[in-house]
């Protein structure tokens, strides 16, 4: 099996999510023109820059690759902040 880090990705995404009271739970996203789906969420977490607060999710598709996807509350942007490709 081969891995490959891609870090410093950093690249606005679309998303398609569920918002519930205390709980997001993220679909399906769309990056480069390919639409993703969200088969298993291995994590979320979040952490705060200054007044601002970002969550961090770690998501599978498809694929055994990895995804880093994070959510800013501030301005309500999503990010893929990088991606693990196994294979």
């Amino acid at each position: 099996m081969q891995v490959e880090q891609i870090n410093e990705a950093i690249e606005a995404i679309e998303t398609i999510v569920h918002f519930a009271p205390g709980k997001i739970t993220l679909h399906r996203f769309k990056w480069r023109e390919r639409m993703f789906i969200v088969r298993r969420t291995l994590y979320k977490t979040s952490q705060r820059e200054g007044e601002n607060r970002i969550l961090l999710f770690s998501v599978k598709c498809d694929s055994n690759d990895v995804f880093r996807i994070s959510f800013n509350l501030l301005d309500f942007t999503w990010r893929l902040e990088s991606v693990t490709m196994n294979g």
